[in-house]
């Protein structure tokens, strides 16, 4: 949609009168002589729910993030766990979901679903090694699952990228990053100075990693260009291609630390290995007139995954070791149609519909390999077609200047086709699910300083393929092999209030509480690696923000969230999920000149399966630099205070060594934040017609 700008413009003596101006207008407009008027600002408009947030360009370049998956911290109660190296998808945690590899987190690029439905390493596998941070024009999270579009995965809500250069950028950028560790990263961007939707970006990633068996190596290529094809009308493209070869470090057991046997830094045994390729093609259509919008994509992507890991060392399989083999191949074909339109009633009243279709063809298989990757054992040979339809209708409505209402129902329908290769007897199944999701969001911005909010909704996660063929699990279940979970969709129901303050015209609050009653939880079993089915569960958490920006240079911000997330029936928690993540920001500086960030985030303690939980860590980060008229360099300083961080903590049975005694219990194992590192980021800009 365009992006638009409002005001009041009076010339001439003639009376004041509403406009609105879109992009190319504004352009001509900022060229055109000087002339006298008077401009009104207009307050942008209050979010849909309580838990949506926008993160533009600029907060996302105060970071200096180093890939994707550090955007998502920007937004309050998100935690991300990389338990592999640069390549692997990351852990994510939302609102008391553990969503494993995106279970739970609905990602979208350019309105495309990024989530790998059935994918052999978990359901609703997520890569984001595939967006390259210096093309995301805003980065917007919608929590909770209250609005129409938001589909499969997106229990713990959902996170969609717009894709375009940064004004910053326009025309074009080379960036170049170097370590303290050796990694190296480079990105060259080439783009139209007037149009931020039409670039060129490249970047590869070279990293030796901080600590045994985190070697990686990474490349991204995306292009995205758009066509102005009359008033209100354009059509984009986008291409874009990833690939990976990584290699994984398992998790440590607590203990061998502890007892003197390995450094907090080690790993055990032989390293694991990934190797990660998507290519993805979209084509968008999208017209716009006063009363009518109309949006159109296609899409198609073709995705290719395996990985080689041993959590467990030699528990399973005393000979010949727990170390397994993953593949998966994917080919996807999908579309989506979505309509607005105004309706002439008293107030405001526009009603959307919106349908879409996508179809997966999957191939994916896991393996018992030694250390020589001589396959032994086939563990799964799986063969699916998956159809998976939606349909979505709703209005949004403002009969009141303090009211503004948007119920919507959502339909989807799935079709599983599933074939066991792996029996003497081929084993082939077909399945059929659909489910309706009722959704509504209600604000009142009673005053141009106060709004409050109320959305209640269902939200859902579909089963994987292999479902088909599986039997139930139960919660704390002694799973030494995937027995998997019942081949249904997984609802819930989701409720979410809050209140927005603007206290001054430099401070902003924001207070949110939620409640989610989730039917069947879904939990990653390191032993099994995959996500297996369990009962009942409920959360109930709040998140508190606050931003303060005193004067142009100096910006704020503050926020902790806060969450229960149990199982009904034994009152447990659910595993791995912290209990409390706290973040303080403070960015300086302005387009030109001295910039700096310090981020302070605090994560709280976290219980684990089986009864046992490790205690939450401190982490900082500060970056300092100078932007000159062409070029820019920054020095960033991540673990500022060289804490040995636990990101990632699980409790399960292990044996790494032929020689060591089995665990009768299960043990706590840890996977290793980044230790303290420096970067060296520079920035030269090819042409800097689009820096204000």
């Amino acid at each position: 949609m365009l992006l638009m700008s409002q005001g009041v413009c009076a010339q001439d003596g003639d009376e004041a009168a509403e406009f609105t101006i879109d992009d190319e207008a504004m352009a001509a407009f900022e060229m055109a002589p000087e002339a006298e008027f008077e401009t009104e600002v207009v307050a942008e408009s209050p979010p849909d729910t309580a838990g949506e947030q926008s993160v533009s360009a600029e907060e996302i370049s105060r970071q200096a993030p180093a890939s994707t998956a550090e955007i998502l911290t920007l937004s309050p109660g998100i935690t991300v766990v990389q338990h592999g190296a640069e390549g692997k998808g990351h852990q994510l945690f939302l609102r008391g979901f553990d969503a494993a590899h995106g279970s739970d987190v609905e990602v979208r690029m350019d309105g495309i679903s990024l989530n790998e439905p059935a994918n052999v390493h978990g359901n609703g596998y997520l890569d984001l090694y595939g967006i390259i941070p210096e093309v995301i024009l805003e980065m917007t999270v919608h929590k909770g699952p209250f609005l129409p579009f938001q589909g499969n995965f997106a229990t713990g809500g959902t996170v969609d990228f717009e894709l375009g250069v940064p004004s910053a950028y326009l025309g074009g950028v080379m960036k170049t990053e170097l370590d303290s560790r050796g990694k190296l990263r480079a990105v060259s961007v080439v783009s139209d100075a007037g149009d931020a939707r039409r670039f060129v970006a490249l970047e590869s990633v070279f990293d030796p990693g901080f600590s045994p068996h985190r070697k990686a190596g990474r490349a991204t290529g995306m292009a995205k260009y758009r066509w102005h094809l009359g008033t209100g009308t354009t059509g984009d493209v986008l291409l874009n291609g990833q690939m990976a070869d990584f290699q994984s470090p398992g998790a440590m057991p607590l203990q061998a630390v502890e007892q003197g046997e390995a450094g907090f830094y080690d790993s055990y045994g032989q390293a694991g290995a990934g190797r990660s390729r998507r290519l993805l093609f979209n084509a968008a259509f999208e017209k716009e007139t006063a009363a009518t919008n109309v949006s159109w994509q296609t899409f198609a992507i073709r995705r290719s995954f395996s990985l080689e890991e041993n959590f467990t060392g030699y528990l399973l399989y005393p000979d010949e070791g727990d170390r397994r083999r993953q593949v998966h191949e994917a080919a996807t074909l999908g579309a989506n149609v979505t309509v607005s339109h105004k309706v002439a009633i008293a107030g405001p009243l526009w009603w959307q519909w919106g349908t879409g279709w996508r179809t997966d063809r999957i191939s994916q298989a896991e393996y018992q390999v030694n250390e020589v990757g001589r396959i032994w054992q086939t563990n799964r040979d799986n063969r699916a077609d998956l159809h998976h339809v939606h349909t979505f209708a709703g209005v949004t409505w403002a009969p009141f200047f303090w009211m503004h209402l948007q119920p919507s129902m959502r339909l989807d329908g799935a079709l599983y086709d599933v074939s066991d290769m792996q029996p003497v007897q081929l084993r082939e199944k077909q399945q059929f699910h659909w489910n309706v999701s009722p959704r509504a969001t209600l604000s009142f911005p009673l005053h141009e300083k106060l709004t409050l909010f109320g959305s209640v909704g269902k939200g859902f996660r579909l089963p994987e393929a292999r479902s088909v063929f599986a039997v139930e699990d139960v919660e704390n279940e002694d799973v030494s092999q995937y027995t998997g979970g019942s081949a249904a969709v997984s609802n819930g129901t989701f409720v979410e209030t809050g209140a927005q303050v603007s206290i001054t015209s430099h401070l902003l609050m924001s207070a949110t509480g939620y409640y989610t009653a989730m039917e069947k939880e879904m939990v990653f079993d390191h032993v099994s690696n995959t996500n297996l089915e369990k009962n009942e569960t409920r959360r109930m958490g709040t998140e508190i923000r606050g931003e303060y920006a005193p004067l142009a240079w100096i910006r704020a911000s503050a926020d902790v969230s806060l969450v229960h997330a149990v199982f009904v029936a034994s009152q447990h928690r659910v595993p791995g999920v912290p209990h409390w993540v706290a973040n303080g920001r403070i960015g300086l500086g302005e387009s030109m000149g001295p910039h700096g960030m310090f981020a302070l985030r605090s994560v709280g303690k976290r219980t684990l399966a089986h009864g046992a939980a490790v205690n939450g860590y401190i982490d900082a980060e500060l970056n300092s630099g100078w932007r000159f008229s062409h070029w820019d360099v920054t020095l960033a300083f991540e673990n500022l205070f060289a804490r040995k961080i636990m990101e990632g903590a699980y409790h399960f049975r292990s044996r790494f060594s032929e020689d060591a005694q089995e665990s009768a219990l299960p043990r706590i194992h840890y996977v290793a934040g980044n230790p303290f590192t420096v970067r060296l980021l520079l920035t030269v800009f090819i042409d800097t017609g689009g820096v204000e």
